[in-house]
């Protein structure tokens, strides 16, 4: 149920990632789309059986996400950064 919840809310972010746009799509909309192709991968693996599978996917979306969030959180030219030394 735990995981199930997860899928949810990945694809509500992703989903709605895709109006969040300052100028353009980014290369972080890039990575949504590959977040949903993992999560559908992963729901197929394991609804065929194959945990192996749907082990490699879920975890590859994981650490998709934490690249995510880094280059969100650590790279200066990003909004995060400014806003956060702007209000020092």
């Amino acid at each position: 149920m735990l995981g199930g919840v997860w899928a949810a809310a990945m694809v509500v972010t992703c989903v709605s990632s895709f109006w969040i746009r300052d100028g353009g799509f980014s290369w972080s909309h890039g990575l949504s789309i590959w977040t949903l192709v993992c999560l559908v991968a992963a729901i197929v693996g394991i609804r065929s059986g194959s945990v192996e599978m749907h082990r490699g996917f879920m975890v590859g979306s994981y650490l998709g996400t934490l690249i995510a969030f880094a280059f969100a959180a650590l790279v200066p030219v990003r909004l995060i950064p400014q806003r956060c030394a702007a209000s020092r």
